[in-house]
């Protein structure tokens, strides 16, 4: 019988804060929501580890070349130099450099060098691949 009321007393609260909660919060996490659906759908996810450990989102469409990717990331870290960027495949212990070229498509580059990118978080996460940025003070 307790439980039975707790579940009534719990669902006219949550009734009550989605009635008296401001309309252009529910647009702006509406909007929110779709704009995360739109990254996961377009973009890659990428995790981008300086060689220090730091680490940060970057997103990039998957139709942009691999020149664009390199862009981003200046832009995501400040405009810093960047000597690299690589992936690691740690079943293998071998490295890959990311090619700083216009004509190659991240998806394409991606799909023909499958092995460097696994997810690095479990489900349900989104698929985030790790890449590592070298500013010149770390070589692979």
């Amino acid at each position: 019988m307790i439980l039975i009321i707790l579940s009534s007393c719990l669902d006219l609260n949550i009734n009550y804060i989605t009635e008296i909660m401001d309309p252009l919060i529910i647009k702006y996490n509406e909007n929110l929501n779709k704009y995360y659906t739109s990254i996961v759908n377009l973009k890659f996810i990428l995790e981008v580890e300086k060689c220090c450990g730091y680490s940060e989102f970057v997103s990039i469409f998957k139709t942009n070349s691999m020149a664009n990717l390199y862009s981003e990331v200046r832009n995501q870290f400040g405009n810093q130099t960047i000597k690299d960027l690589y992936v690691f495949n740690t079943e293998t212990n071998q490295g890959l450099y990311l090619p700083n070229d216009a004509n190659i498509i991240v998806s394409v580059f991606i799909s023909q060098n499958s092995s460097f990118f696994k997810p690095i978080y479990p489900l349900p996460a989104s698929v985030v691949y790790k890449i590592r940025f070298d500013d010149g003070h770390l070589h692979i």
